[in-house]
């Protein structure tokens, strides 16, 4: 049975030296679309929510510094699944 039910996605990095910011993007496994940006946070971590249950995610990261500019995009990240929501 699969799991269709929205998640939560705890996802994280190492930090990066002189990263101000991540940048946090997403897409569906076996998809051949280009990945798309979910949101950015402070720290090496962030949440994603309202992922399909029933779909694998790669996610992944870029690091951006205070003058804008930004990496590229890191391999896919490691995640943990928080919660479904409601």
């Amino acid at each position: 049975m699969i799991n269709d039910t929205p998640l939560q996605l705890l996802v994280r990095c190492e930090p990066v030296p002189y990263a101000d910011r991540y940048r946090w993007w997403k897409k569906a496994h076996t998809s051949p679309a280009e990945p798309e940006a979910v949101g950015t946070s402070d720290l090496p971590m962030f949440v994603i929510e309202n992922l399909n249950g029933g779909t694998q995610w790669d996610i992944f990261v870029s690091a951006v510094t205070s003058s804008g500019t930004e990496g590229p995009l890191s391999e896919p990240a490691q995640g943990d699944v928080l919660a479904a929501t409601a």
